[in-house]
Parts: C-alpha cells; sequence; structure tokens
C-alpha cells in the first residue's frame, strides 16, 4: 500500500477520468469511476491520525472523499466520511465545506429515495 500522497494522486487521477466521463455524458462510467477513486482517497485520509499537526490535510482529503462517495452514488459513506472529517480540528471554510456536501446528500435523498445506498 502506498503513502498518502501516492494514494491521493492516483485516487485525483481516477477522478479526472470520471470527470471526462461525465462531460461525454456517461454518468454510468462517471460513478464507476468516482468509486474507484474513493477506494484511495478514504484509505489516503484514513492513514493521517487526528492530530492538529495533520491538519488541513487530513480534513480535505476527508472531504475529497466523501465528494467522491457522493458523485458514486454512495450517500451513506459519504456522510460517515463527513463525519470523519468533522471529528478532525477542520477550518472554518472547511466545516462550510462540510456542510455543503451534507445539504447535496439530503437533497440528493430527497429528489431520489432510492439513491440512499
Amino acid at each position: 500500500m502506498g503513502n498518502v500522497r501516492e494514494l491521493h494522486t492516483e485516487a485525483m487521477a481516477l477522478a479526472q477520468d470520471a470527470v471526462a466521463a461525465r462531460k461525454k455524458g456517461d454518468s454510468i462510467r462517471a460513478a464507476q469511476l468516482a468509486a474507484r477513486a474513493l477506494i484511495p482517497e478514504r484509505i489516503a485520509a484514513e492513514m493521517l491520525p487526528n492530530t492538529p499537526g495533520s491538519e488541513p490535510t487530513r480534513s480535505t482529503l476527508f472531504l475529497s472523499a466523501a465528494s467522491l462517495a457522493v458523485q458514486a452514488g454512495d450517500l451513506d459513506a459519504a456522510l460517515r466520511l463527513v463525519e470523519q472529517g468533522r471529528a478532525g480540528s477542520p477550518s472554518p471554510s472547511l466545516i462550510a465545506d462540510f456542510n455543503h456536501l451534507v445539504g447535496l446528500v439530503t437533497a440528493r435523498r430527497e429528489a431520489s429515495p432510492r439513491a440512499r445506498s
């Protein structure tokens, strides 16, 4: 298993592929790539200790992982990752970003009750 930087780089390459697929109108492939990107991003975030010295990197990685989970349609995972990120010492701007993501999850759930997985 790689280090945090390598895992994050791998995740971002997959996330870029997901964006490209979405731009081409292939939402299924985009969600699959986001799900694949989520794995190394979550692992990278979880590798960092929940200490002030790990911030803002730790919270940023959890935010990124939560966003990938939303893109992959895994709303429960997104909320778990938000909570893990909030459990550290995120900056006020990161807290606002976490709150925004929770709002997106809530809106998606209200729009499509089957999108809860």
